[in-house]
């Protein structure tokens, strides 16, 4: 009892020292040669209260330092953890299963090394993945209530299946985890989800089926024998994507970022949005797939707006697009229907033309949204560049001419250097998973910096 009482005051000890010398700390016991194997050992302890201080230590230990991260790992941490689940047979609803897969997160969160020994082990024994498995338990599913730890619970395992699967992850990594977590779908997406959940999930099964053909067409077959056409699954989302002005700007997000996850590289998905959006009759555009993101792309509402547009762009992204590109083309959205002959489409481009080139040499003193507006002016620019043209008017050349004659070479070329500097590029860049917290920070996407690398590098400007 006394053995008890004396370590169970030295990890609370440890843990309050951590808020003012956490490095000092983390090298120490780092640096000792028994330090973390003694840490990890009390994971073993039968006395609950200890077991939770000392989860409760390894969690600031462990945060963002990988070093320790890897050295719990090798400690046999992750069976210390899953030693844990079992003893408490997988309750969504304890303390002690919070405070495991808090640590679990930070041991596996951006740690490539980790990640493929929890991929790998155990060898002799059910695999880690598998075992957490446990927690999608038929009967917590349907749970009409939730209790508070229940959703703090689950949103855990959720940042732990958006962790490996992420798309900073290697590729080998991801690919390997998406096939091994597509069981998860299943669950997440069929039935009874805490709404307050709604956003991770949306963003879990994101993770899941990007770029994997495979996980995609799992998700098509899991709605079928549900008896769910997919195009309802897409218009509802769609309809709260464009339509939620009540609902959580978190949730309208994560809604855009499945619809990206979902199309890319989905001929069937892009053409079951692309054949509801030529124009037919006048009911054809209503109600569809199509006509809310036309809808959003017109509405007094910035948020829709947004959405719409990069919901666009994700039907005609990649390089081989050219027939949803010409199908976008034959798109109606105006409400004048007029017929429009080739002389008004000459007399619209070259007016956009000028636009262009009046932005750019507008003054640069100005807020960054301002800029930002500028340098994109510049951006398309070189895409007029960069695109194949026959007619002599506006071919690369003709228009390279134009631009140092109205704006100056060199001034142009800062300006839309200007773009991949900004905040706003910066942050996209950095980030592929879409993760918006306002309205004021919707600007550039991940799939936009990659087309500006792409666009930029074989201009010559």
């Amino acid at each position: 009892k006394s053995d008890f009482i004396v370590r169970r005051a030295a990890i609370q000890f440890l843990t309050a020292i951590t808020t003012n010398c956490m490095e000092k700390l983390q090298n120490i016991i780092f640096e000792n040669p028994s330090g973390i194997s003694k840490l990890v050992y009390i994971l073993k302890d039968k006395h609950e209260d200890l077991v939770l201080d000392e989860l409760r230590l390894l969690q600031i230990l462990t945060r963002n330092r990988r070093p320790i991260q890897v050295s719990i790992v090798r400690q046999k941490g992750f069976k210390r953890l899953f030693d844990i689940f079992d003893r408490k047979d997988y309750d969504d609803e304890s303390v002690t299963v919070k405070e495991c897969l808090s640590v679990l997160l930070n041991l596996l969160q951006d740690n490539t090394i980790n990640q493929n020994y929890f991929k790998e082990h155990p060898i002799q024994e059910l695999p880690y993945l598998k075992r957490l498995n446990k927690l999608f338990k038929i009967d917590f599913i349907h749970d009409e209530y939730w209790s508070p730890q229940k959703m703090e619970n689950i949103h855990l395992l959720l940042q732990i299946i958006q962790t490996l699967t992420s798309p900073t992850n290697s590729k080998h990594n991801i690919i390997d985890y998406q096939r091994a977590i597509r069981q998860y779908v299943r669950e997440l997406a069929f039935n009874k989800i805490s709404k307050i959940l709604t956003s991770s999930i949306e963003v879990t099964i994101a993770d899941v089926i990007d770029g994997s053909a495979e996980n995609k067409r799992f998700l098509d077959s899991v709605m079928n024998n549900y008896g769910i056409i997919q195009q309802s699954v897409l218009y509802n989302l769609l309809n709260v994507m464009i339509n939620g002005r009540n609902k959580p700007f978190e949730l309208r997000i994560a809604i855009l970022y499945f619809l990206r996850c979902y199309l890319y590289q989905n001929e069937f998905g892009k053409n079951m949005i692309i054949s509801t959006l030529s124009y037919q009759s006048e009911i054809a555009n209503h109600y569809t797939l199509g006509s809310w993101l036309i809808n959003g792309y017109v509405i007094n509402d910035v948020v829709a707006s947004w959405c719409s547009s990069i919901g666009f762009s994700c039907l005609i992204g990649g390089h081989f697009d050219k027939t949803h590109k010409e199908e976008m083309l034959k798109v109606v959205i105006s409400i004048d229907q007029s017929p429009i002959n080739g002389k008004t489409l000459m007399e619209l481009s070259t007016d956009l033309l000028k636009n262009l080139i009046s932005q750019v040499c507008l003054d640069s003193d100005t807020d960054d949204r301002g800029r930002l507006i500028q340098s994109l002016c510049a951006f398309v620019l070189c895409l007029c560049i960069s695109s194949y043209n026959k007619i002599g008017s506006y071919s690369s050349d003709s228009i390279k001419q134009l631009i140092c004659k109205e704006i100056n070479i060199k001034s142009f070329q800062e300006i839309r250097k200007r773009l991949s500097e900004s905040e706003f590029y910066v942050k996209a860049f950095q980030n592929p998973q879409l993760k918006l917290a306002t309205p004021d920070e919707m600007a550039l996407t991940y799939d936009f910096t990659q087309l500006h690398e792409y666009t930029t590098s074989s201009t010559g400007v």
